[in-house]
This record gives structure tokens, C-alpha cells and sequence, in this order.
């Protein structure tokens, strides 16, 4: 109980601790379900997964790519994620993917 209790309290201390745990990302996924914003963390989720393909993997990386675009990002998104203008990106990207391309959007 102990143990549980200073897991949960580390995640008031650095939200990155909270994205690194399991429990913590599914109780902060069931927060944005009741807030309605839910397609945050799983945008975050995705770049996470896309980040960890090697940049050698042109084909993984391309289909993950256009997967991210266009379920998050382009103007026609089925969950699309409100980011600043600055961190907008233009559609000519996903022909030269590559794992740190959306960042600045995460």
C-alpha cells in the first residue's frame, strides 16, 4: 500500500514520471476520457511508439507517419489534437519520415 501510495505521489512531482508508468498513463487516459480530450494522450502514445522505430525501417516509419498525420494532425483528422500554428506541419514532411519528426507537436 506504501509503495502505491509513493508511486502516485511521484507523479504529482513530474508529469514525466506519470507518462512512464503504466498505471499512470491509464489513469491519466481515463481523466481525459471524462474531460474529452482523450486524443492527447493518445496522440502522445503514438509519437512515443513512432519514435522507437529505427530510422532505418523508411517503410514502418512512412505508414506510421501518415497514420499519426492523418488521425491527429491534418485538417480532416478523426481525433484531431489542438497544437499551436508554429508546430503545424505541411503535408510534403511525410515523404522524408523520420523518428523525431513530430516532436515539436508532441
Amino acid at each position: 500500500r506504501r509503495h502505491g501510495e509513493r508511486r502516485i505521489a511521484s507523479w504529482a512531482v513530474s508529469f514525466e514520471r506519470l507518462l512512464q508508468d503504466p498505471l499512470g498513463i491509464r489513469y491519466f487516459s481515463e481523466f481525459l476520457k471524462k474531460e474529452f480530450s482523450e486524443e492527447n494522450i493518445l496522440f502522445w502514445q503514438a509519437c512515443e511508439l513512432f519514435s522507437h522505430v529505427s530510422e532505418h525501417d523508411k517503410k514502418q516509419l512512412s505508414q506510421m507517419a501518415k497514420e499519426i498525420y492523418s488521425n491527429f494532425l491534418s485538417s480532416k483528422a478523426i481525433t484531431p489534437v489542438n497544437i499551436d500554428s508554429q508546430a503545424q506541419l505541411a503535408d510534403d514532411v511525410l515523404n522524408a519520415p523520420h523518428p523525431d519528426m513530430f516532436k515539436a507537436q508532441q
